[in-house]
């Protein structure tokens, strides 16, 4: 099956791959290193692909920053 985007056909597939890298289950946030630590987080930076990357505009990250992976389920202290 296909949907028309912009006047283009794109096939359900496509559009998945759409949904995985503009709305993943684990969102990224950049947070300060120090409260990774404190909240016992892990950076995540690695685990995240160049389109969410794009998508969330993860550019610039510094070593004095880190981004985490959290899912509708963390709450504000544990994960």
């Amino acid at each position: 099956m296909t949907v028309s985007v912009l006047g283009i056909d794109v096939d359900d597939e496509l559009v998945g791959r759409w949904r995985g890298w503009l709305m993943p289950e684990r969102q990224p946030f950049v947070v300060p290193a120090a409260l990774i630590a404190e909240r016992a987080w892990r950076d995540d930076r690695s685990a995240v692909s160049f389109e969410v990357a794009d998508a969330f505009e993860l550019y610039g990250v510094t070593r004095g920053d880190a981004i985490v992976l959290l899912d509708h389920g963390c709450h504000r202290y544990r994960c």
